[in-house]
């Protein structure tokens, strides 16, 4: 049901290098990709490269950014994604995150403080074709609400209970079907039931 009432977005383009695409993905979350395009054609005129913006002042960025139209919050998220890089891989060699396990690399793009976990997993989908579907807070609610999984239940048990039931191949069209729904529909308060399209399926619908 949720998977038909929200379509997946348009993807992001995977070209260039993969720092290129890490950070068109980073971009490309909540916006469209035609922006993301713009804005990172408007940091290589600004910067010189990845690295000269890693160590720009933030605001900097995000007025780059505001210029085509994004959050100027996301300079943040990919100032943060950046010096990880550098710090941890002694560059951008997001290549080598590739070669990690599964949950190691989902560990290193979710572990960054500064980073929307909707970014991270914009990251992971995106560029590293990620097959699980990822759970944050927000997912967390929808799931519990349902009666799918105890109130008790922690985000990583939810998100092991949905890798048993969900194919990998739709791992991303759930995980942005129960985003969405969680943000417009099933929100933290003062959500409306009778517009919910799983209130005959939900133990918490009145």
């Amino acid at each position: 049901l949720l998977a038909r009432a929200y379509k997946l977005p348009e993807p992001p383009d995977k070209v260039g290098s993969l720092v290129d695409q890490v950070a068109m993905a980073v971009l490309c979350v909540d916006a469209t990709p035609a922006k993301a395009r713009e804005a990172v054609a408007k940091l290589a005129e600004e910067f010189l490269d990845w690295n000269e913006m890693r160590v720009t002042m933030t605001p900097e960025i995000g007025v780059v950014l505001e210029a085509c139209g994004l959050s100027a919050s996301r300079a943040i998220a990919l100032k943060r994604i950046l010096g990880r890089a550098v710090e941890e891989l002694y560059g951008f060699e997001f290549e080598s995150l590739g070669k990690r396990s599964r949950q190691d690399l989902k560990a290193w793009f979710t572990g960054i403080e500064g980073v929307p976990h909707a970014v991270a997993a914009g990251v992971l989908y995106w560029v590293y074709d990620y097959d699980r579907v990822l759970v944050d807070p927000e997912i967390a609610r929808v799931v519990q609400r349902l009666g799918l999984v105890a109130p008790t239940a922690t985000e990583a048990e939810i998100e092991a209970g949905l890798a048993d039931v969900i194919p990998a191949k739709e791992a991303q069209l759930i995980y942005h079907a129960l985003r969405q729904h969680a943000l417009t529909v099933c929100t933290a308060k003062n959500f409306d039931c009778r517009d919910c399209l799983l209130r005959k399926e939900c133990e918490t619908s009145h």
